[in-house]
C-alpha cells in the first residue's frame, strides 16, 4: 500500500480479486486488537464492493496514523466480558474433542475471515476518539 500520488488524498491498495486499487483515504480505517497488539486495515473495494482487511506493522499504522486515516480499537476481549453474565450453575471443563475441534476451525480460516466472522457476530470496534 502507497500513500503517495496524483491525487494526494487518495491511496493505492490492493484487492485479493481486483489487483490494485486507488482509494479515497476516507474510505481506509485502521483497526488495531487491543488484544493482540496488531493492527490491520479495512477498506470496501472500489471495483466489487468486498470488505478488504488486510494486516499491516506497527510502522505502517503509524504512517497511516500521521496521514489522519480513521482509526479504531478492536477488544474483543471486552465485548465478550460485557455479554457474560453469571448463571449460577458450574460449567464442565472444555474436553480433549472440543479443543481439537475448535483447532481444526482456526486452521480452516485465516485471520480476516476469523475478524470478519467476529464483526458480524457483533465484537464491533470502537472509535480510539471514545
Amino acid at each position: 500500500m502507497s500513500s503517495k500520488g496524483a491525487n494526494e488524498t487518495s491511496t493505492s491498495a490492493t484487492c485479493p480479486s481486483c489487483g490494485i486499487v486507488q482509494i479515497d483515504r476516507s474510505e481506509l480505517t485502521l483497526v488495531r486488537d487491543i488484544v493482540r497488539d496488531e493492527y490491520f486495515y479495512r477498506f470496501k473495494c472500489p471495483k466489487n464492493d468486498e470488505l478488504i482487511f488486510k494486516n499491516t506493522s506497527h510502522r505502517i499504522a503509524k504512517l497511516l496514523i500521521a496521514e489522519d486515516v480513521a482509526v479504531e480499537l478492536l477488544d474483543l476481549v471486552s465485548e465478550h466480558e460485557k455479554e457474560v453474565k453469571p448463571i449460577g450453575i458450574s460449567l464442565e471443563p472444555i474436553t480433549i474433542d472440543e479443543l481439537l475441534d475448535f483447532s481444526v476451525v482456526l486452521h480452516q480460516h485465516n485471520s480476516n475471515e476469523i475478524i470478519r466472522l467476529a464483526i458480524s457476530e457483533g465484537y464491533n470496534a470502537e472509535p480510539l476518539d471514545s
